[in-house]
């Protein structure tokens, strides 16, 4: 993928209209492992902080996007991959979700552990992944970005 072009979301065709846009901060907590919230929702940024960890599968940072939502992106077979982390009001508690019909945890650290051990890419109509696992956080400081 080119640097210049946009990042597309590999799980955007099942996008939950459902979803809200909620403050995580009380939800995440500065030890969060990939957790980087300096990351801007940026296509060069995003790249040249991934590029040293390319090679090897299961690297990841958990980042902001459009204004208070999430997104985790996680190197694949040389390529990035990003999935929007979706929230929603689930019997009074906030859930976090990666796909609508999918796992729900009410902590965004349980939905990480979750997908340490299970695949990302086990829904229906998603191509292009195989069994994509968070697998090592990258704990990124704007200091070391060139």
């Amino acid at each position: 993928m080119d640097d210049a072009e946009p990042l597309t979301f590999d799980n955007i065709s099942l996008d939950s209209t459902e979803s809200m846009d909620v403050d995580f901060g009380a939800y995440i907590t500065a030890g969060l492992p990939g957790w980087t919230p300096m990351l801007a929702d940026d296509t060069r940024q995003v790249h040249a902080v991934m590029k040293p960890y390319r090679s090897k599968d299961g690297h990841y940072v958990i980042r902001p996007i459009e204004g208070s939502k999430k997104a985790i992106t996680v190197t694949y077979m040389g390529e990035l991959k990003h999935f929007k982390v979706y929230t929603k009001v689930e019997k009074g508690q906030h859930v976090h979700y990666i796909y609508r019909d999918g796992y729900h945890c009410s902590s965004l650290k349980g939905l990480i552990d979750y997908y340490r051990d299970n695949d990302l890419c086990k829904e229906p109509g998603i191509t292009g992944c195989g069994h994509i696992r968070l697998r090592r956080p990258i704990n990124y400081d704007e200091s070391n970005l060139c």
